[in-house]
């Protein structure tokens, strides 16, 4: 807990202290699946299926509990060119760049593992 983010240092034996940060990762949401992305005139419809430890493999039981919220973003060479947070797991992406990526917010806020797609722009 306390230690999430702090600069910590770490040292074997007699070797020189390294330093390291820990960052949580349990909790996080998985990466979403089944990203796909077509164009619809000047933008980019894009969809996806979220996915999780605690989701059934049965059809017949409800979704899991989740915020039902994700991320989306279009990047041109890895630079963010819009970001939009969606309740629904389809966006419409109108500034486009060379990929677009997903991830779910879990419910603590953080951004869960990145899924990305894409784009030919020509």
């Amino acid at each position: 807990g306390d230690e999430v983010g702090l600069d910590l240092l770490w040292q074997t034996g007699d070797g020189a202290a390294q330093s390291f940060q820990f960052d949580y990762l349990g909790g996080l949401p998985w990466t979403v699946a089944q990203l796909r992305a077509r164009s619809i005139g000047t933008g980019m419809h894009v969809s996806w299926l979220r996915r999780g430890a605690d989701i059934s493999d049965s059809w017949a039981l409800p979704e899991a509990e989740s915020t039902g919220r994700f991320r989306v973003e279009s990047r041109l060479a890895g630079v963010v060119l819009s970001s939009e947070d969606v309740l629904a797991s389809e966006a419409i992406v109108s500034q486009i760049g060379d990929e677009i990526c997903v991830a779910e917010i879990g419910n603590d806020g953080r951004v869960g593992a990145w899924a990305s797609i894409p784009i030919n722009a020509a």
